[in-house]
């Protein structure tokens, strides 16, 4: 049941923001149309992919999947930091950190195979 609960909160930031809060924030803050937030949403989803695919192979590499997780909760929140510390960023420096995270927060891949 825990890496249950580890699994569904690590997951929840990540698809929180990317299906609910960066389409609004982007129109808002940056006054992007739809078009170019779809692509910098797009952006983010193929970043959590490459992420999954990154993350799979690091528990054999460092030889603990515990230490796997703890990093990509560290690298996903300081993101999240940076993003909320920074009222109005850059728009590059936006969505440079919302890839970033969708990346980062792709640690959950490794949740689910402590499970298996």
């Amino acid at each position: 049941v825990p890496v249950l609960a580890m699994h569904t909160f690590a997951y929840a930031v990540m698809l929180t923001v990317l299906g609910v809060w960066a389409g609004p924030y982007l129109h808002a803050v940056h006054g992007l149309d739809a078009i170019a937030r779809g692509h910098v949403m797009l952006a983010m989803g193929l970043a959590q992919i490459i992420g999954i695919l990154c993350y799979g192979p690091l528990d054999r590499r460092l030889g603990s999947r515990k230490r796997v997780v703890v990093g990509g909760v560290l690298a996903t929140t300081a993101v999240l930091v940076v993003l909320a510390a920074i009222g109005q960023p850059p728009l590059w420096l936006a969505v440079t950190l919302l890839v970033a995270l969708t990346f980062f927060a792709a640690y959950g891949i490794v949740i689910v195979a402590q499970t298996l």
